[in-house]
């Protein structure tokens, strides 16, 4: 186990496996790449810490961050905003949507 906060970096990496990306890493592995955010802004990378909850700390990464680490390893956007038809349409296209609350992140081939 990596973290109690690993949430994101899990769905980021299981997405990206199921594109064929990133395959030589595990979560662990995978984690270790993710920016991490000096000030705690999940703007700027993962805000906090991922190993264990920290009350009074939003910690998480947000969706323009996220896509930028995932495009280090494949072909990765931030979708945050999309209709419920375009979700759809990527999804029948066979590219994982990686759901954060109320923004979404996509993996698509190459």
């Amino acid at each position: 186990q990596v973290g109690d906060m690993a949430c994101e970096a899990t769905a980021l990496l299981e997405a990206l496996h199921n594109k064929g990306y990133a395959n030589n890493y595990n979560i662990q592995s995978f984690i270790k790449t993710m920016p991490i955010s000096p000030n705690g802004n999940p703007n700027e990378g993962f805000g906090g810490g991922y190993q264990r909850v920290t009350y009074g700390i939003f910690q998480s990464i947000y969706p323009e961050p996220l896509a930028k680490w995932g495009s280090r390893f494949g072909n990765v956007q931030n979708i945050s905003g999309s209709s419920p038809t375009d979700l759809q349409s990527q999804l029948l296209n066979g590219n994982p949507v990686v759901g954060l609350p109320l923004n979404m992140v996509i993996i698509s081939g190459v």
